[in-house]
């Protein structure tokens, strides 16, 4: 079974089968085997879940054996049957070998039939604990994800589907008292250390800790564990704020009766610092509206949720008197995608393909799509 080195006593729940009187006070190894165990030192393209040739896709957790199962599900989006791989790496960073319907070992060639799906599952209800990370990679399109399930007499009785995550410094989620995180850290040479402030549903601090992530390694914490004045009632939000990037996954905790609880995925949103206004120039070079220049003004930044590595946010548009709404996708190596909501007239139902330049400045290029054709022009933000 793996080790943690820590002890975590929980109230409300157990995932084996101790005698009565110890279930609402146990020794939390499985949980944080489940919970807290999510992230892994992969170092493959985490850009997303569906990805390309050259690709792969990262993975963070997986649990077989001794009453755990995962399972893979690759899906294959591509015009033709793929080849593909399914790497294991242990907790260490170093590669395990596995038993799985696949095959066995630490790296397992698979295929998928065209406009099919492969499952390969791992793990039973005997054997010693194992966990780590794995990473997918075909030679088309692809989607997948992987589930693990603690089924100790061969039946699900609760899972989670893990997805790819991307890398921030800052994170945002909903929680209680009893989240679970796991914080990965992919850098090599550089640990990060880990800000975790917990508040409470109107918005008060109630307290906050600090956690070291080993380079190319996780720590593994629980919420409560972590800031130790945290109530057992608690309920609001948590921020984590890292001196260099992490990958951060959340699980959720739902008691039930007689011992049962219910885990679930945890959104969480994750974004890089940036600055909370931007200001430039549009110009139109081509198509409709050629000829026609205006100054851009950019608010109100507010991260709002992750797709495939990159954070989304919503922003204010400002141009001249008009105020209106945009949206903005920027990717982890500093790309960015701006959409402006019809509101905002100058730009309406345009957008916007920028680059972040080495001063930290955005430049590149707006369309909007018209009757009578599409305007494109230049664009700059600083």
């Amino acid at each position: 079974m793996m080790s943690f080195p820590m002890r975590v006593t929980y109230r409300c729940f157990v995932l084996a089968s101790p005698p009565v009187a110890a279930r609402w006070n146990i020794r939390g190894d499985f949980l944080l085997l489940l919970v807290l165990a999510l992230a892994g030192p992969i170092a493959v393209n985490e850009m997303a879940a569906a990805t390309g040739p050259g690709y792969a896709v990262n993975l963070p957790h997986w649990a077989a054996n001794g009453g755990w199962n995962s399972r893979w599900s690759v899906l294959n989006a591509s015009a033709d049957p793929l080849s593909c791989t399914l790497n294991l790496v242990g907790p260490d960073g170093k590669v395990v070998s596995l038993n799985t319907t696949a095959g066995n070992g630490n790296s397992i060639p698979f295929t998928v039939p065209r406009v099919g799906r492969t499952i390969i599952q791992a793990g039973d209800a005997s054997g010693s604990v194992e966990s780590g990370s794995s990473s997918v990679s075909c030679s088309g399109g692809f989607l997948a994800d992987v589930t693990y399930a603690w089924m100790p007499n061969g039946v699900a009785l609760t899972e989670v589907t893990v997805p790819p995550r991307g890398r921030f410094f800052n994170h945002a989620l909903a929680a209680n008292a009893l989240t679970g995180l796991a914080l990965y850290d992919p850098d090599p040479t550089n640990p990060s250390t880990a800000t975790i402030t917990a508040f409470d549903l109107n918005g008060n601090r109630v307290g906050s800790g600090t956690a070291t992530v080993p380079a190319s390694g996780k720590n593994a914490i629980n919420l409560n564990n972590l800031i130790t004045n945290l109530p057992s009632s608690f309920e609001g939000s948590v921020s984590i704020k890292a001196s260099n990037p992490l990958a951060v996954v959340a699980i959720d905790v739902t008691p039930g009766a007689n011992g049962s609880f219910v885990l679930g995925n945890v959104p969480v949103v994750g974004y890089n610092n940036g600055a909370s206004t931007l200001s430039g120039t549009y110009n139109f070079v081509s198509g409709p509206r050629a000829g026609q220049s205006g100054n851009l003004t950019t608010s109100n930044f507010s991260p709002v949720g992750n797709l495939f590595g990159s954070v989304t946010f919503l922003a204010t548009a400002t141009s001249g008197s008009v105020t209106g709404g945009m949206t903005v996708e920027v990717m982890n190596n500093g790309t960015a995608f701006a959409h402006f909501f019809n509101n905002f007239t100058p730009l309406s139902n345009g957008g916007a393909a920028l680059t972040q330049l080495p001063d930290g400045s955005y430049s590149g290029s707006v369309f909007i799509p018209e009757a009578a054709g599409i305007s494109v022009g230049t664009i700059t933000l600083h």
